[in-house]
């Protein structure tokens, strides 16, 4: 990454969140792979909430870190 990261003080915790959504991703293929009737609504309410919630916020300020830092 950026040298920049380095001082993004919630740098850790922004790159937990996103494994934590990866790892989530990975068990809704698994269920998939298992049964494709195994997905429900709480897929749709997990992607929802991740465009919404992570997306539109945790990744929008860390974009707004790496612009006011000039990071390429």
């Amino acid at each position: 990454l950026f040298p920049y990261t380095t001082l993004f003080r919630s740098l850790a915790e922004h790159e937990a969140e996103h494994k934590a959504l990866t790892d989530e991703v990975y068990r809704y293929i698994d269920l998939y792979r298992q049964d494709p009737a195994n997905l429900d609504l709480s897929v749709f309410v997990f992607l929802r909430d991740w465009t919404t919630e992570h997306m539109s916020r945790s990744d929008a300020r860390y974009s707004e870190f790496l612009v006011a830092h000039h990071a390429k």
